[in-house]
């Protein structure tokens, strides 16, 4: 691993396992990369992990600036870190800065840009010990944002971090109620409406699994088997995709499960267990996860859920 380009893709490739050893490797990056996708990449990294996950922004903030300084005309994506990443460490000034920069770069309003880098601060800060507080602040941010239209590339701003804080809720409540969630909810449906604008068949297709995986963790089980079989639809009218495939199955199979379905659940579960055995190891073990999540669909007898 000695270039900057493939230390740069080995902390992507870890950061979420190992955080420590990925800061190690994006601390000397800032004066080596030169191409703008591979600053906009570790201003981001710098963002996700030496702030969101390691809790250290000044860091975070200091390894944004340096690649934002590294390119002629900083990009909007690079913008948009260094505004979250200065607003988490306390230096006003620059977040005002890195605001109004993104503003100008993206032709977007200023309050628009403002709901945006409101949205992404709380995103990275959010963890499940906190989402008591900041849960009405989120449901507030993502009523503001669900009345912008446009530029595109804001909106897809939205749509990720929406998808990210959606995710992270479910991940800490995957059977959720009441207030978590009504926010976790609404957040996803904001993150589906904006791929819908703005996004590739892919990133439509997987915003129906996300729109399952919520739905199915609050009871709403016929909206979860519809968004199932949307995406699962979008797959067969595009390309293969047989991991997202065989995950739109579990979802679904979970949804007619608790529907009382037995016969469509079962279906949709050996759907799912066909594909897995080509899956990698990280993927099969994703998959075996996911089918010990579902414990209420009805299975022959002697055939366990994922059972060769």
């Amino acid at each position: 691993m000695t270039t900057p380009e493939a230390r740069l893709a080995e902390a992507i490739r870890i950061h979420d396992d190992d955080p420590w050893t990925a800061r190690m490797l994006l601390l000397p990056l800032p004066g080596l990369l030169k191409e703008p996708d591979d600053l906009a990449r570790l201003a981001w990294l710098a963002t996700h992990v030496l702030g969101g996950l390691l809790r250290r922004w000044p860091e975070a903030l200091t390894i944004c600036s340096q690649a934002v300084s590294a390119v002629s005309a900083p990009r909007a994506d690079m913008l948009r870190s260094l505004a979250a990443s200065a607003t988490l460490a306390g230096d006003a000034l620059e977040a005002a800065k890195a605001e109004a920069d993104l503003t100008m770069a993206l032709d977007a309003s200023s309050d628009d840009c403002a709901a945006l880098i409101r949205l992404l601060v709380i995103e990275q800060d959010l963890a499940k010990e906190r989402l008591d507080r900041w849960r009405p602040l989120l449901e507030r941010a993502t009523i503001r944002a669900e009345v912008i239209g446009g530029p595109p590339e804001l909106v897809r701003f939205l749509a990720i971090t929406a998808n990210n804080s959606a995710s992270a809720i479910l991940d800490w409540y995957p059977t959720a109620g009441g207030k978590t969630a009504h926010v976790m909810e609404r957040v996803a449906r904001l993150s589906f409406r904006c791929w819908h604008a703005v996004g590739t068949w892919v990133q439509q297709e997987r915003a129906h699994y996300l729109m399952a995986l919520v739905l199915n963790a609050t009871g709403q089980f016929s909206g979860a088997a519809e968004h199932a079989r949307a995406g699962l639809a979008l797959i067969e009218a595009n390309e293969p995709a047989p991991i997202d495939r065989c995950f739109h199955q579990l979802a679904l199979a979970r949804a007619l499960g608790a529907l009382g379905d037995a016969a469509g659940s079962v279906a949709a579960l050996a759907e799912a267990a066909a594909a897995a055995p080509s899956f990698d190891d990280y993927w099969k073990a994703e998959y075996h996860k996911a089918v010990a999540a579902i414990q209420t669909v009805v299975t022959p007898p002697g055939s366990p859920p994922g059972s060769p």
